[in-house]
């Protein structure tokens, strides 16, 4: 692929970007909490780590496992 065939893509893809920005705003702009959501996955994977997030003083670690630093 030449160069600018990549510069033609990089401008496409950021007026499709820049229009999706657009179109969250106003959706926060008006409230509309569907139309926040729409273009999200359907079907997401979501990575959480469950609390506690960190953890503080020597009583917390234990020979086991290693140290957490933050």
């Amino acid at each position: 692929m030449g160069s600018a065939a990549l510069k033609s893509q990089a401008s496409r893809d950021e007026a499709g970007i820049r229009a999706l920005i657009k179109t969250i705003d106003k959706a926060h702009r008006d409230k509309d909490a569907a139309a926040i959501v729409a273009p999200y996955a359907q079907d997401p994977v979501v990575c959480d780590l469950a609390p506690p997030l960190s953890h503080r003083g020597t009583s917390a670690l234990s020979k086991s496992d290693p140290p957490i630093v933050v």
